[in-house]
């Protein structure tokens, strides 16, 4: 009997612990997803110089969106064309995404979420890859957000970006052999870093803004954290 309440004592303190956790949490979430940081940033007006990038959102998951082709970086020198069935004069942007592989090879659909996965992402348990997808000039709607920014700051989302493959002893990303696919122009590469409740790939994102001195938050565990922020800068 003895043993039971121990174990009972201990069970309602692990219950506590953990509410508590996730309490502390969403309460640091909502509050340091408003605080900006980089807030004097603007976007470069459209008569004067600049480069076109864009941050894209599914309603969970944000992208960055370069150039495939500049005077920074030729994408293709690194991406085969082929692995993205790049169709010239149309694709000639790249969609660049970083997130937890399970996630990206596992669950083509909320329906196909297994807690498994779902607690292994949150953790930190799993390996991380990078989503790259061939896209035609994006359209600013509500779950795209257009900034245009100067060529140095281009080089430090690039430099971010770069930073997140893995490599092989060649010095080439690796790419991911899957049958997974969200279409029929992209493609996954293994990445560096691990996915959890507090580097999700929208804080992927939000780091590699930050790093271009681009206004976002200063934490951004989700797409509203990223999204909004750049809103605000027109």
């Amino acid at each position: 009997m003895k043993q039971l309440k121990t174990l009972w004592i201990w069970t309602q303190r692990l219950v506590l612990s953990v509410v508590l956790f996730v309490l502390v949490y969403v309460l640091a979430a909502v509050i340091l997803s408003h605080i900006t940081v980089n807030s004097d940033f603007r976007s470069i007006p459209e008569d004067q110089q600049g480069i076109d990038v864009y941050v894209r959102t599914n309603g969970v998951h944000t992208d960055v969106v370069l150039p495939a082709q500049s005077s920074e970086r030729d994408w293709y020198q690194i991406i085969p064309p082929t692995d993205l069935h790049r169709i010239a004069g149309q694709t000639e942007y790249i969609s660049f995404g970083w997130g937890d592989k399970g996630f990206y090879l596992d669950t083509p659909t909320w329906a196909d979420l297994k807690f498994s996965t779902a607690f292994i992402a949150a953790t930190g348990l799993g390996s991380t890859a990078m989503h790259i997808e061939a896209v035609t000039m994006p359209q600013v709607s509500e779950s795209v957000r257009k900034i245009r920014i100067s060529p140095a700051q281009l080089q430090k989302l690039i430099a971010h970006i770069d930073q997140s493959f893995e490599y092989d002893a060649q010095g080439k990303i690796i790419k991911i052999n899957t049958t997974a696919h969200y279409n029929d122009h992209d493609a996954f590469y293994e990445a560096i870093g691990h996915y959890s409740i507090f580097t999700t790939c929208n804080q992927w994102t939000r780091d590699g803004l930050s790093e271009a001195g681009i206004r976002t938050s200063a934490f951004a565990p989700l797409d509203d954290g990223v999204m909004r922020p750049l809103g605000e800068v027109q």
